[in-house]
């Protein structure tokens, strides 16, 4: 069965809240209030938030072009604007649960005095630069990986397609 981009999204945001549920009940028996105070430092000057609602408006695509799949029929604009009205909001209204889940990551692996150091990192106008840029970065870093993945995979397949038909895949 063929998966589209917002079920690849959805089976994401699950592994990273599931992971998060893990490091946030490792927080709250070993980390002091502290520690999470200082991961809240931490995140909000690596403008974790504004990049959930960044990834959140990403979403917004591959969401209206999977709803289409399913309703063919309804106009490309009326999709939209459903998911404008239902799916976003509740999305944008959990936006803070992903600011939640990473601030319980950083607490379980580092010192308050680690998530300090790196916040003032942050803050100074070389951290700020490369904050600017990550974006960016991983924008071309993304690219490369699913190009270098797609090339990987085809020469993998074309390599072995013999052996994988005569164990039943047939390509």
């Amino acid at each position: 069965m063929r998966r589209g981009p917002l079920a690849l999204a959805g089976a994401a945001l699950l592994a990273l809240v599931a992971s998060a549920g893990m490091e946030k009940a490792k927080a709250e028996e070993t980390g002091p209030a502290q520690a999470l105070a200082a991961a809240r430092g931490l995140v909000a000057s690596l403008g974790l938030p504004g990049q959930v609602e960044d990834m959140i408006g990403q979403l917004r695509g591959p969401m209206i072009a999977a709803l289409r799949q399913q309703a063919p029929r309804l106009p490309e604009a009326q999709v939209a604007a459903l998911v404008d009205e239902f799916v976003m909001p509740e999305f944008r209204a959990h936006a803070g649960e992903v600011v939640e889940a990473t601030v319980a990551i950083y607490a379980g692996r580092l010192t308050p005095e680690e998530m300090r150091q790196i916040a003032a990192f942050y803050a100074m106008p070389v951290g700020v630069k490369l904050r600017g840029l990550m974006p960016e970065v991983f924008a071309e870093s993304l690219r490369f990986g699913q190009a270098w993945g797609a090339r990987i995979a085809a020469a993998a397949l074309a390599k072995h397609r013999e052996a994988l038909r005569a164990r039943g895949l047939n390509l």
